[in-house]
């Protein structure tokens, strides 16, 4: 995308938004945010150790918690396996640390009831490849949460997992994921930027519930939870109806986030390595903003 409509977008919000309601109206089904071509070639122009040693300067370091982005399409310019990448994240943070993958689960039927079939074993992901890859790592955990799960691998491992059953929010304070923003974790994205991957956001939405400015903001899914055959619960979990997102103005958040010192880019080359250096502050700020009737949400006049 042009640059400096890029910078009009961060600016206007409600200008990205409407182009978005424009497209969908025109069933135009191009996306407005920038996309990687992952067809392109690409020379394996990072190394390893060059990466490694990035990862070093971001702050992430032993005892950490961090939750990992990632798309392998955007990293085709580090000369590195899956394995070795996530070998490289778990010397990181060391054997106190813990590493935190999103696995959202994809392809879930519904049984005869009507609800959704959730196997935290089974279920199929459609976050990529490193978490496909670390999902079979020996000592990862897998949420048993079916909507926007979290797999872990480390100290917190089984500890972030213990609450998320007792709420119907999946980013809430008994989840996995508050249980990540209490301890301050970090979140690293690796060949994507944050603004592309911004669920953390929704820990602010779920940590005020009936407070988000925004009404009718959820919709309710049924789900039937297992563990192999092993039948674990059914739940009914409240969600962010899928209809706001195209309100969403990406690159504004974006724009506001770095601005308030809140995301961090690092040097690596071709590989967009990007941080949040702590969820905590991070989730503070956005739910001071909305307090304040500032979300990422808009709303064009003519609706």
């Amino acid at each position: 995308m042009n640059h400096n409509i890029e910078k009009i977008l961060e600016h206007i919000p409600v200008a990205e938004v409407a182009a978005r309601l424009m497209l969908d109206r025109n069933k135009n089904k191009e996306k407005i945010k920038k996309q990687i071509d992952y067809t392109a070639p690409m020379e394996k122009t990072v190394s390893l150790d060059q990466f490694e040693t990035v990862l070093k300067t971001t702050g992430i370091g032993a005892g950490d918690i961090v939750i990992v982005h990632s798309s392998m399409g955007g990293m085709r310019c580090l000369n590195a396996s899956p394995m070795q990448i996530l070998q490289s994240l778990q010397k990181l943070v060391g054997p106190e640390g813990t590493v935190v993958f999103p696995v959202f689960p994809c392809e879930l039927v519904r049984n005869e009831a009507g609800r959704l079939v959730y196997d935290m074993k089974r279920s199929k992901i459609w976050t990529g490849l490193l978490p496909f890859v670390f999902l079979k790592m020996k000592g990862t955990v897998r949420s048993r949460f079916p909507f926007n799960s979290l797999s872990a691998n480390g100290r917190y491992a089984e500890k972030m997992m213990e609450k998320e059953l007792e709420s119907d929010l999946a980013h809430g304070k008994n989840s996995a994921w508050g249980f990540c923003v209490e301890k301050h974790a970090k979140v690293l994205y690796l060949g994507v930027h944050v603004w592309q991957a911004d669920t953390l956001l929704h820990v602010a939405e779920d940590y005020m519930d009936t407070e988000w400015p925004i009404h009718n903001w959820y919709k309710l899914i049924d789900y039937t939870v297992y563990s192999g055959s092993e039948k674990l619960a059914d739940l009914t979990v409240r969600c962010r109806d899928g209809k706001w997102h195209k309100y969403f103005a990406s690159y504004h958040s974006g724009y506001v986030l770095r601005k308030n010192h809140l995301i961090q880019s690092y040097d690596c080359g071709e590989l967009i390595i990007e941080t949040i250096p702590d969820s905590k502050l991070f989730t503070d700020f956005v739910i001071n903003q909305a307090k304040n009737g500032k979300t990422f949400y808009h709303f064009p006049p003519w609706l």
